[in-house]
């Protein structure tokens, strides 16, 4: 990537890698606001949005890793020609097996010269572009299916991802380098995409010549956008200080295990992990607010009437950390990957071991991810064995309905910091 802000680095002590992946994601927030008000769909038309996105998010990429840039590039080009030419049915199944050998390859590539490392590299982007290239050609398959043959059976969950034409080169560049979502994600379907690029995600109306915005503007949506920055500022701190005093390699030192009692190391490990999870709470609520900033995260409307800015939320921090069960605990962490993992995985063959599978192949090839993976799939089986089992016990009365709440949230902690374990070291 760029190497502008060496000096920079230099004197503040972080790795050139972090200061430019921060300074691109200030970037596009800042971008996020005039694509949402001078570039409105009211305003502009929908090729100029595109535009706008593509040349954009290449420019902010490029700024981060360089010539590496072009492999997401080529990835989504070589599967669009494959949506192109080949008939449905086959053409999905080509575009995953594609997708994935070129991520497989980077992951590969990234083991050899940085081994348990975690510095940044394309790696990052080309993870969340794998997913938009497979459920892009998943949604597209099953729309010409559909079309084929409308009274085929289908979930409502696919039904409402179809989409029935293949997108131009200029509308897939402008979704696999959107500028909002190509550094650090969160995923999004390319129907919610198109949607937004249209505006038909909010109604938008001019409220004077020159700043044509949403009628959904002000107390909301800004109360949202600061509610974002602020957890970004709050676990940004929190990352500064934790981390660094409750590193995870310590979990793996024969000094600390001999001296110290189980009980203690149990203890230092929930707390290691959670300091490690951090990072990433900062790096997806600034996604998350980047979202918001050019209007991709309108929700809709709740029922008492409230806009909500959730749509493109990746995590619940507080249900991920007070979380009284695995399955709450899954669907809070990363949740826009869950979706997909749902849309090419689960909805296509109904087996849990196999989207664990698949998110440990996701992930990479070090043998920490399996293990976690393998591990929450195991934990998800047991825990709908145990609950229909243990919860009627504690349901006669209110004291024993909060003493099952205390149980679960201990039982999911410990879990939960079982699974990170490995996730972290990345070694058996």
């Amino acid at each position: 990537g760029s190497t502008l802000f060496q000096p920079l680095s230099d004197v503040v002590g972080f790795p050139l890698d972090q200061i430019n992946f921060f300074l691109s994601q200030i970037i596009a927030l800042i971008c996020g606001f005039i694509f949402r008000c001078l570039f409105s769909p009211c305003r502009v038309g929908a090729n100029v949005r595109h535009s706008f996105e593509a040349i954009l998010g290449f420019s902010l990429l490029f700024f981060c890793f360089g010539i590496q840039s072009l492999v997401v590039v080529v990835q989504s080009v070589i599967c669009w020609l494959i949506m192109w030419r080949v008939p449905h049915g086959t053409s999905e199944k080509l575009v995953f097996l594609t997708a994935m050998l070129f991520l497989a390859v980077c992951h590969s590539l990234r083991m050899y010269y940085d081994y348990s490392g975690y510095n940044l590299d394309i790696t990052g982007p080309l993870m969340i572009n794998t997913q938009r290239i497979t459920s892009l050609a998943f949604s597209l398959s099953d729309g010409k299916e559909l079309m084929t043959d409308p009274d085929i059976r289908t979930t409502p969950y696919i039904f409402n991802k179809t989409i029935s034409e293949l997108p131009s080169i200029l509308e897939l560049l402008s979704y696999s380098l959107s500028f909002h979502m190509i550094i650090c994600g969160p995923f999004s379907f390319y129907k919610e995409y198109i949607n937004f690029i249209h505006g038909n995600n909010i109604t938008y109306q001019p409220l004077n010549a020159l700043f044509p915005v949403s009628t959904i503007v002000h107390e909301f949506y800004f109360s949202n956008y600061f509610k974002k920055l602020s957890s970004v500022a709050v676990f940004l701190v929190l990352m500064a200080v934790c981390t660094p005093m409750f590193p995870a390699q310590t979990l793996i030192d024969e000094t600390f295990n001999s001296s110290h009692s189980l009980p203690y190391r149990i203890i230092y490990c929930v707390i290691s992990t959670s300091a490690a999870r951090f990072k990433y709470y900062v790096a997806w609520k600034l996604a998350e607010a980047i979202n918001v900033a050019a209007g991709l995260g309108f929700g809709g409307v709740d029922q008492f009437g409230r806009q909500r800015w959730d749509f493109m939320d990746n995590v619940s921090v507080f249900k991920v950390e007070f979380a009284t069960s695995i399955r709450t605990l899954l669907s809070n962490w990363n949740s826009r990957s869950t979706l997909w993992l749902r849309h090419v995985v689960y909805e296509r063959t109904h087996n849990t071991l196999a989207v664990f599978a698949m998110s440990a192949l996701w992930h990479g090839f070090y043998p920490g991810y399996y293990v976690t993976f393998m591990t929450g799939a195991f934990l998800v089986y047991e825990s709908r064995m145990v609950r229909p089992i243990i919860r009627p016990k504690f349901q006669s009365s209110a004291v024993l309905s909060k003493v099952y709440d205390l149980l679960t949230f201990c039982s999911t902690k410990l879990a939960l910091t079982y699974l990170a374990v490995p996730f972290l070291l990345l070694e058996f």
